[in-house]
């Protein structure tokens, strides 16, 4: 996986919801953030309900969504 260095990497991520545009993720944490998936990287294992692994983002989205 080849993953940009503007990007960062969740693993053990778990689908929760998913809507046309979005996705609910549980980090592995317990926190759960709503991503809009025009902005998940196509790496990702997370993408869509029923999917879980890695959750690739812009790091901008994960500091403005307070993931870090």
């Amino acid at each position: 996986m080849n993953i940009p260095s503007e990007h960062v990497d969740f693993d053990n991520t778990v689908v929760r919801s998913e809507t046309d545009e979005a996705i609910q993720v549980e980090l592995d944490d317990g926190r759960t953030f709503w991503i809009p998936k025009s902005l998940i990287h196509d790496d990702s294992e997370s993408y869509e309900l029923g999917t879980d692994g890695t959750l690739i983002v812009p790091e901008w989205l994960a500091s403005v969504k307070g993931m870090l």
